[in-house]
């Protein structure tokens, strides 16, 4: 195993935008700035600032339909060898789109698929195809404009071995911002309908509070795994999100939330055993 030491409390971060987000605030600090404008040295200054933040231990990179800088990003951290022992951080390559329904969804791939039906037929030779072509899957063919429905974007991921997460529920773009009662419940009932990113601070409107954590008979009494993300659009906001997983860093890791969300899953600024450790040392 590259985890020997089992499953142990880390930050993750799944949805980070790189620079090709055209709300990117480059650093504030001139020579890192020249570093990230710069094509060349962007990647290997990307992934020094991950190494930079404590504890963490996986990002997923989800640009706005494009996969632009996650090959290159993916390969600096191959080549990076961290100090004083700490692990590699996991990068999973993803995409951040807007389904027929106005809501934004993170898909996230497994960079590892096991079975052949998925490497033969949804992978390409780099991330920025593979992405590129599951970015066609989606599109609805009587209007290229318009993507489709949000179930059929969550059995198509799945299709290509991949989790989708409803990105900033309660903001604009968010599930539940849409206006359709009918197509909210029908959404959230979809089995593939799994996680949902919250703010760091919680949720405070008990409505949703009680949808979210199956406590409303109309959504059918159905729990959903809570997690934060830092939606980046800079290096310095990478991680700021506070969740916290009990999982290996891998693709498999991050599925095992789904299952066991209350004991691997934490919001906040340190898990208490941590805390513990922390003290004793």
């Amino acid at each position: 195993s590259n985890y020997p030491r089992g499953s142990e409390w880390r930050k993750w971060d799944l949805h980070v935008h790189t620079k090709t987000d055209p709300s990117y605030k480059y650093s504030s600090n001139t020579n890192i700035s020249s570093k990230e404008q710069n094509d060349n040295e962007y990647p290997q200054t990307f992934i020094e600032n991950l190494y930079s933040i404590d504890n963490l231990g996986a990002i997923a990179i989800t640009d706005h339909n494009s996969a632009n800088w996650i090959d290159r990003i993916i390969q600096a951290n191959e080549n990076h060898n961290p100090s004083n022992g700490r692990e590699k951080i996991t990068i999973l390559p993803g995409v951040e789109i807007e389904t027929g329904d106005g809501i934004h969804l993170l898909v996230i791939f497994n960079p590892a698929p096991q079975l052949e039906d998925v490497k033969n037929n949804f992978r390409k030779d780099s991330w920025k195809e593979t992405i590129d072509h599951f970015l066609t899957a989606i599109r609805n063919p009587s209007n290229r404009s318009a993507n489709k429905t949000t179930e059929e974007i969550l059995e198509e991921a799945e299709k290509w071995d991949a989790i989708c997460i409803f990105a900033h529920v309660i903001n604009d773009k968010g599930f539940f911002r849409i206006s359709s009662g009918d197509r909210k419940t029908k959404i959230y009932k979809h089995p593939l309908t799994q996680i949902f990113q919250i703010p760091k601070e919680g949720i405070s409107n008990n409505g949703y509070l009680n949808i979210i954590e199956g406590r409303d008979t109309k959504y059918g009494n159905k729990f959903i795994t809570k997690i934060t993300a830092s939606d980046a659009k800079s290096l310095r906001d990478i991680a700021t999100n506070n969740c916290w997983i009990k999982a290996d860093p891998t693709f498999e890791g991050l599925k095992q939330i789904i299952y066991e969300p209350e004991e691997r899953v934490y919001i906040g600024d340190e898990p208490e055993i941590l805390k513990r450790i922390r003290e004793n040392k």
